[in-house]
């Protein structure tokens, strides 16, 4: 499922605003003319803006109080709901009718219903499940989209791994059910508990040692043909994590520095 055209317009527009207030605030990647030009810049630049804004969220205050671009209330509050956002490492897990499941990677299983903007999931990363990636959770109009980037490794998961997910995404299911809006309930205490407890000994003692997957500690950059959805032969290797960065626009999907055409 996708965001409309005209939401997904505002999204973007108002997504641009706000990471160009960022940029000019600190500085991140230089001086940059305008929202427009911002978007144009490479994902790793952007990427840094991100990471930026990640470290000092009061900016979206600052942002709506100013309001450099004369927005409206409605979209003000849009913006500042996004100091609701959750980041970190996410399996994209599971296509369902209404969104994508994304699991996060923490020690407490919870399920995010998370809607594509202009491309599916499946158009970004592939069909073939689960994937991982890093990326910035956003509520939008009662919804839950990403920032626009993923980044992340191509991993190829074992049977072990595989099994440890489902079960995490059974007692994500159980705790809260799959959550599609921001900010998240809080989760029961006794439950928040046992779920840590179960993780931490699943994963140190198990999970990776019964996986057939194969984990280097040391990323490799990716080459990617999209235009056939395949990994091209430089990117084919029999070991390694592959870190890849993906960014996506409104009307148009790239990767890497060819992300601004």
């Amino acid at each position: 499922m996708l965001l409309s055209p005209d939401d997904a317009e505002l999204f973007f527009r108002l997504h641009r605003l706000l990471m160009h207030f960022v940029n000019q605030r600190l500085s991140v990647v230089g001086d940059v003319a305008g929202p427009e030009e911002f978007a144009a810049l490479p994902p790793e630049q952007r990427v840094e803006v991100r990471k930026a804004l990640l470290d000092d969220l009061d900016l979206i205050e600052l942002f709506v109080d100013e309001n450099p671009a004369h927005l409206s209330e409605e979209d003000l509050d849009i913006v500042l709901s996004w100091h609701h956002q959750v980041s970190g490492t996410f399996y994209v897990f599971r296509q369902l009718k209404n969104y994508m499941v994304l699991l996060d990677a923490g020690d407490l299983p919870v399920a995010y219903g998370v809607v594509a903007l202009t491309a599916t999931f499946e158009d970004l990363i592939g069909p073939y499940l689960p994937r991982i990636t890093e990326t910035v959770l956003l509520p939008f109009k009662g919804r839950i989209v990403y920032d626009g980037l993923l980044s992340g490794f191509n991993i190829s998961f074992g049977g072990g791994i595989k099994r440890m997910l489902n079960d995490s995404y059974r007692r994500a299911k159980k705790i809260q059910g799959i959550v599609t809006s921001l900010p998240i309930e809080s989760v029961p205490v006794i439950e928040a508990k046992s779920a840590k407890r179960r993780r931490t000994k699943k994963t140190s003692q198990t999970a990776l040692q019964n996986s057939d997957s194969r984990i280097d500690a040391t990323p490799q950059p990716a080459a990617w043909d999209l235009k056939n959805r395949v990994s091209s032969p430089t990117a084919t290797l029999r070991r390694g994590a592959l870190e890849m960065v993906q960014c996506q626009h409104h009307g148009s999907y790239n990767q890497s520095a060819d992300c601004h055409r």
